[in-house]
Order: C-alpha cells, then sequence, then structure tokens
C-alpha cells in the first residue's frame, strides 16, 4: 500500500517540462498531494502551464522580497561571491512547505500526510522512492551535489514535523548567518550547521539518482548529464549585477565574484546575439545538422565572424584566438554527441575548451594515420577553419581559458 506523500516544489519553473514525468515516476507508487510556490515574475502563461501540469491542491503565486538589509550585511561579512541568491531560494522552500503542513483535506481536518519531499522544478530522477525512507527518523538528503561539511540544498524527504524544522532554516538564516566562520558562504554547509546544531535534527545522506536538467541539456539521457560551470559564472555573474545596483560602492569595490568560466560567459553571450537574428532552420544546420553538412555551416559562420587581415590568406593570432574561442563556444550549444568523425574532429580540435581537444586526441589515438587522412580529406572543403589547422599545431595551444566541462 502506497503512502501519503505531499510533494512540494519551488524556484525556477527553468525544465520543468522536462522533468515533471520523472519526479511522478519517482513517486508513482504512493498517494501523492503536489503543493507548488511560483514567483509572480515568472510570465502567466507559463504559470498556467505549470499549473495544469502539476494539478496542485494548493499554490502560492508572490512576489519575490527584496531582503536588501539581509543581502547587505552577507556582502560586508563575505567579499568573495555572496550567494545573494539564497535567501530567495529557502524563502520559496518555507513558503511550499508551510502550505502543505497547513492543508487541510475535504473534513476541515488536516491532511495526514506520511512524509513531504521539497524538490525543484528542474530535478530530474532515475529513481524510485525507497520504501526504507519511511521508516527512517530525521531527514533524508541526497548523498550528492554538497561539500564534504554541508548537506545537499535542493531536495529534502521527511516526516512533517521534521520538514516544518527544515522550513524554518528561512527564518533562522538572516540572523544566524553571522556564525558562519568560514571565510566562504556555503550554503550547503550554513544548512548543515543548522540542522545539526540548531534544529538537531536526525539527517541521513542517502544515495538518490536525482540530478540538476539545465537549459540545453533537455535531450541529454541521464547519465551523460553534468553540472555546467557557466550556470555557476552565470550565478555570479547575477550577483554582481545585484550588488552594482543595489549595494554602496564602497562595499561593491571590496567584492569578488570572479568564476573561472567567465571567460566561456562572454563568448556564449556573444553568440546568444549573433544566432539570435539567424532563422530556425539556420540555427539547426549550424549547430544540430549531421555533422558532414554542419562542418560547412560552421566555417561558413565563423568566416563571417573572423576577419583574415593577412594578404597571404592565413590568420593573425588575435583572430585565431577569436576563433577559438568561438568553436568552444558553438559546441557548448549543440547536442554531446557520443561518436567522433572526420568532419566533427575539425571542429573540436580548434576549440581552447581542453575537453574537446582530448576527444579528438583520443579518437586520432584509435582511428591512427586512415583518421588523420580522412581529416586532411575533410579539410578542402572549408576556408577559414582549413585555415586555422595550418596556423598553428591545435595540441600545442594555450587551454587555461575557463573551459572545464565534462
Amino acid at each position: 500500500m502506497g503512502m501519503r506523500v505531499a510533494l512540494c516544489l519551488s524556484g525556477q519553473p527553468r525544465t520543468w517540462r522536462h522533468c515533471i514525468d520523472s519526479l511522478y515516476r519517482f513517486v508513482a507508487r504512493h498517494e501523492v498531494t503536489t503543493f507548488l510556490h511560483l514567483w509572480d515574475e515568472v510570465p502567466e502563461e507559463e504559470r498556467s502551464e505549470v499549473l495544469a501540469a502539476y494539478q496542485p491542491a494548493a499554490h502560492l503565486v508572490t512576489a519575490r522580497p527584496p531582503f536588501a538589509a539581509e543581502k547587505r550585511r552577507m556582502a560586508e561579512r563575505w567579499h568573495y561571491r555572496p550567494p545573494f541568491s539564497i535567501f530567495d531560494m529557502f524563502h520559496a522552500v518555507q513558503q511550499v512547505l508551510t502550505l502543505a503542513l497547513g492543508h487541510k483535506g475535504a473534513d476541515g481536518k488536516a491532511a495526514p500526510f506520511d512524509a513531504i519531499i521539497r524538490v525543484r522544478y528542474d530535478s530530474r530522477f532515475d529513481d524510485t522512492l525507497p520504501d526504507d525512507w519511511f521508516r527512517t527518523p530525521g531527514l533524508i538528503t541526497p548523498d550528492s551535489w554538497s561539500p564534504p561539511a554541508g548537506y545537499n540544498d535542493q531536495f529534502a524527504f521527511g516526516r512533517p514535523p521534521f520538514m516544518r524544522l527544515y522550513a524554518a532554516f528561512a527564518t533562522w538564516l538572516p540572523r544566524g548567518m553571522e556564525g558562519h566562520e568560514r571565510p566562504v558562504f556555503q550554503p550547503e554547509v550554513v544548512l548543515r550547521h543548522y540542522l545539526d546544531r540548531v534544529a538537531m535534527v536526525p539527517v541521513r545522506q542517502a544515495p538518490l539518482r536525482i540530478t540538476l536538467l539545465r537549459e540545453g541539456q533537455e535531450d541529454v539521457p541521464f547519465d551523460k548529464l553534468t553540472d555546467l560551470p557557466m550556470v555557476h559564472a552565470q550565478k555570479a555573474a547575477a550577483w554582481k549585477q545585484y550588488a552594482v545596483e543595489g549595494l554602496p560602492p564602497e562595499l561593491v569595490e571590496k567584492l569578488d565574484f570572479s568564476h573561472y568560466a567567465e571567460a566561456p560567459l562572454v563568448v556564449d553571450q556573444q553568440l546568444e546575439a549573433l544566432l539570435a537574428p539567424m532563422g530556425e532552420e539556420a540555427q539547426h544546420a549550424l549547430l544540430r545538422s549531421p555533422w558532414a553538412e554542419r562542418i560547412v555551416a560552421v566555417d561558413s559562420f565563423l568566416a563571417a565572424q573572423v576577419s583574415q587581415r593577412s594578404g597571404n590568406g592565413t590568420l593573425t593570432g588575435e583572430e585565431y584566438e577569436r576563433l577559438r574561442l568561438l568553436c568552444a563556444g558553438l559546441i557548448y550549444r549543440m547536442p554531446r554527441d557520443s561518436m567522433m568523425d572526420p568532419d566533427s574532429a575539425i571542429l573540436h580540435v580548434l576549440s581552447c575548451n581542453v575537453v574537446d581537444a582530448t576527444r579528438v586526441s583520443e579518437w586520432l589515438n584509435v582511428v591512427g594515420d586512415p583518421g588523420r587522412a580522412a581529416l586532411q580529406r575533410r579539410l578542402t572543403r572549408l576556408t577559414i577553419l582549413a585555415a586555422a589547422i595550418a596556423h598553428a599545431d591545435p595540441f600545442e595551444q594555450d587551454f587555461r581559458l575557463g573551459w572545464r566541462l565534462n
């Protein structure tokens, strides 16, 4: 017989359309009641789609509180990448958990849930809810996505009394964060401090096949999903923007929002501006068509972006590095193909991302001279990419540009 489970979702919807099925498969054997929190900044049309898809027993749509005083105190205490969004995130968590905890059935009595689950909209599962979790006292969090001294802060499972304490983290955080003694503020570590030492809730870190599905990864199989550094660079950029717009200039000068993926983020933003005017068909040809066609489209695109100012048709050093950045940016936006061939090898070997160049190196070790010969033959159809291959040995270049994608 299934258990009575309250399923509580909060955060930005993002890739929810590609995660909802795996979420309900995760809890399929149980009697599930769903509760949602959404920010009012989510477009009304998408909010309607979310509500129609999840069919919640209750939901909240609220404005995002400014938390101005709290964020300023955080910036004054921690200068390296203060994660301002933690206040927003756990406020939303508290809102939806409180909604579930106060829910009453048709008879007007409080709904007797056996367990409550807190989860993000963009969480993808490849698992089912273990039966023994219902017999475990305290809370359960995944044994992934957290530093050694922290607890995963994106999923939690527990009986209602323990989840009430979990929800109270949002109330404790503004004053409790002052006791965090580390030089860098890590939300997972602060959450663990609260649960272990303040709420004194037993927490079990359990194996769970769950991961965040980032935008652009919708078609990637579960086992191929990896976290993307640029996502974290984007968060750092958003925190920096908040600081610049909302904090005193003398405080902003002390803050450091640097991230090793800053260069890729800038390139990706530039590519977004270049690709936006292109039609859907042209974008598909550039990013998703078969490699024999795609490499020609890429060559034409790059030739339009990178000029050749020298008289003999070769690239200057600056142009060559610009092309390598664009190659890495294009690959980042393409499906993560499992197979390498001579056409895809041309683009990958010119990427400034060491992961891409390593894939080519491994492929060449397998295919040997016939593969190298095939690659050379493919170059005869190309212009700017052929010039780049001739410009310098790709394997002797500097890859320390922040691209560290798996």
